[in-house]
């Protein structure tokens, strides 16, 4: 509410809801989620909550504390919980209101879990994770994205790089 009270009247003008489904996944692993936030049409920016998960349980192996020769393998499920600022860069305009660009996004936020059937848990803790990615926009409502995310989960043989992809829609007037 705060943000909102010392916007200028034009400002508020050029900023709509924003909500979004993603997915990322390498050959070991497969993550969705959902965002609900606001976009600043007039910059190109959008601010928004993200919750994800991994789709089911994955095996992990886990380094022992004891013995650094010795892995232990669980079934892991993973969470997310964080916000994301994402910048658009418009490189080409076509048709009624379409783009076509790039876009950078910088993810910051909680990561937890558990192993399922043992009471040992998994490391939680902040993490960052970064995206970057071609878009399309149609009528300044509704974005596809695709691309790499770099996404560092703590686990010995899932690894950090990924595939992403990623739809948003715009709601308010632009």
């Amino acid at each position: 509410m705060v943000l909102f009270g010392i916007l200028t009247p034009q400002m508020k003008a050029q900023i709509q809801g924003d909500f979004g489904v993603h997915t990322s996944f390498n050959g070991r692993d497969i993550n969705w989620g959902l965002q609900a936030g606001i976009a600043f049409q007039h910059l190109d920016l959008s601010l928004r909550g993200d919750f994800s998960n991994r789709m089911g349980p994955k095996r992990v192996l886990v380094e022992s504390a004891n013995n650094p020769n010795l892995l232990y393998q669980y079934r892991e499920a993973r969470y997310y919980l964080g916000i994301e600022a994402e910048k658009r860069f418009t490189v080409m305009e076509f048709g009624n209101d379409h783009r076509f660009g790039a876009c950078a996004a910088l993810w910051g936020g909680y990561s937890f879990g558990d192993y399922k059937g043992t009471s040992v848990a998994p490391d939680d803790g902040f993490s960052i994770r970064g995206r970057v990615a071609p878009f399309v926009q149609f009528d300044e409502q509704f974005t596809i994205k695709g691309g790499y995310e770099y996404l560092p989960l703590k686990v010995e043989d899932i690894s950090a790089h990924r595939f992403f992809i990623g739809f948003t829609a715009n709601i308010g007037n632009p």
